[in-house]
């Protein structure tokens, strides 16, 4: 069993970065974990109170004991970046002046004005992540008619005659 000795510095410092508003949902509930630990609360207690695995209350106690606070408000999420995000309003420019038919376009588009080479899929994705909206083209038969019978589409005839 982890037993974590606090000093009075340690508490103060606990209970402003839990009154923090930048600090995230899942920080808080560690140093909650740390705090409760601390006014000798039971671990199974801790798990039902917070909703928390039994595992999940050792590892933040663990964490805390070998880095500390700042060690425990680290964040250690993995956020991959894109390569062309530097590239992000000279892209979006581009694409609202000449907007793009498809994503073999875009591709060819990216690539000639940042030097990156995506995939189609991954071109899809950027241009939706800039809003854009994925439109596929219709038949140029069906263009301007209704779709509806009786209405001089493509179903039906003329109506009345």
């Amino acid at each position: 069993m982890i037993r974590l000795e606090l000093t009075d510095q340690d508490i103060s410092d606990i209970a402003e970065a839990l009154d923090d508003p930048a600090i995230s949902e899942k920080n808080k509930t560690k140093l909650l974990v740390i705090r409760m630990h601390h006014e000798r609360a039971k671990h199974g207690f801790i798990t039902k109170v917070l909703n928390l695995h039994s595992n999940t209350v050792t590892n933040h106690l663990k964490e805390y004991s070998k880095g500390g606070l700042a060690g425990t408000l680290e964040d250690r999420y993995y956020r991959p970046t894109s390569s062309v995000e530097p590239f992000l309003a000279c892209l979006k420019c581009s694409f609202l002046v000449a907007p793009v038919a498809d994503a073999k376009q875009a591709v060819v588009r990216i690539e000639s004005l940042t030097g990156v080479r995506l995939s189609e899929s991954q071109a899809r994705r950027f241009m939706k992540g800039l809003g854009m909206k994925i439109r596929t083209a219709r038949n140029l038969l069906l263009a301007g008619r209704s779709r509806k019978p009786g209405f001089g589409g493509i179903h039906g005839g003329e109506r009345g005659l």
